[in-house]
């Protein structure tokens, strides 16, 4: 099991769009009965159908002898280790598990902070000035993918402008949700997949700030899928 500490985030998303932060501190519950923290409202989903639960190092998916059984992927399981991006199929729902961190921010020859300490820094910093007017970074201390998720989990609107070696990206958010990417020539969805493969440049991040127009209004998690499985496809190719 990979280890993670205190700079993980780790969340369920599941139906209607909704989304949940894990703790470590206590067990999440799923199923049909509304005390569940994840309810989902059908006979095919046991009372009380599964849980998710911190052991060790990270997190375990636990089902709780539902009638129809718990699905990680493709495989019907009773434990099971979960990773990001593991599907969960419970009943007739899908279920997506995530988890992120910061990375750890280039040291100088001198620092002798360990890489650990340096991320700890790096994330809290991150979270607590989201709260703040405006945010700025760079993102070999930080993945584009990690700056989305939080800014999605905050519920933000607002601009995060991307100044890459050859052009400059705007995200622009409304509620946690992307509305609008530009990208030089590129526009919408296609300036976001364009940009999620940038590795250097700096970002600042800028609150209440509208963009000209609407040209998407999509979830970051569904983005960051969709634009994951177009990459295995062209791997696959």
């Amino acid at each position: 099991m990979t280890p993670r500490d205190n700079t993980w985030i780790s969340y369920v998303v599941y139906p209607p769009g909704k989304q949940l932060e894990l703790s470590v501190e206590k067990e999440t519950t799923i199923g049909r009965e509304n005390s569940n923290h994840i309810v989902l409202p059908s006979n095919d989903v046991s009372r009380f159908h599964a849980k998710i639960r911190w052991e060790k190092q990270g997190f375990v998916i636990e089902d709780l002898r539902s009638s129809n059984g718990t699905i990680l992927n493709e495989e019907y399981i009773t434990v099971a280790e979960l990773h990001h991006g593991d599907r969960i199929y419970i009943g007739t729902y899908e279920l997506f598990y995530y988890e992120f961190r910061a990375k750890p921010a280039p040291e100088p020859e001198k620092d002798t902070a360990s890489p650990k300490e340096t991320i700890k820094i790096t994330f809290q910093s991150f979270r607590e000035t989201l709260r703040q007017s405006a945010l700025q970074g760079d993102l070999r201390s930080l993945t584009l993918s990690t700056i989305l998720q939080i800014l999605s989990m905050e519920s933000k609107s607002g601009c995060l402008n991307i100044y890459a070696p050859n052009e400059n990206v705007y995200i622009y958010f409304q509620n946690g949700l992307v509305v609008h990417c530009d990208f030089g020539k590129r526009k919408g969805i296609a300036a976001f997949f364009a940009a999620m493969n940038l590795t250097e440049g700096t970002f600042n991040f800028s609150d209440n700030v509208q963009p000209t127009c609407s040209t998407m209004h999509n979830e970051v998690e569904f983005l960051l899928l969709e634009y994951a499985r177009q990459t295995d496809e062209k791997k696959r190719t």
